[in-house]
């Protein structure tokens, strides 16, 4: 987790000085600030979700590239105590995930929550890596 709250820190400093620099020169920073905003909700996500999976082992997100769906974000296999009717994704799972330049995500997601499916390997391709 340190590692990224220092790339936070790091995209954070550069982005409040380029808004700066850019104030100075009379630059609309607008879109710039909401970046900033963005960096900032998503770093205190992060910071909340590893809280949560480190003291009760899972979290809730509600995903945007679902449509608003909700998941259940599990620290690993062992955790049994997540509300039910939510699809689950271990942190592995997810790991494996983003590996992918272009995740089904609405397959997967059905296929966890309808058949409790669990991704065990992902297969990147040439075409298909980041």
């Amino acid at each position: 987790m340190e590692a990224a709250t220092d790339g936070f820190d790091s995209l954070k400093a550069k982005l409040k000085r380029a808004i700066a620099s850019g104030r100075q020169k009379g630059v609309d920073t607008s879109a710039w600030e909401q970046r900033l905003r963005l960096l900032e909700q998503a770093e205190f996500v992060a910071q909340e979700t590893r809280r949560l999976l480190d003291t009760r082992g899972w979290c809730l997100w509600q995903c945007a590239a679902l449509s608003g769906e909700t998941m259940a974000l599990i620290r690993d296999e062992s955790v049994k105590s997540t509300p039910p009717g939510y699809a689950e994704y271990t942190e592995e799972e997810l790991r494996k995930l983003t590996q992918m330049k272009k995740t089904p995500w609405r397959l997967v997601y059905e296929a966890k929550k309808l058949a409790g499916a669990r991704v065990i390997q992902v297969e990147i391709r040439t075409d298909d890596a980041v």
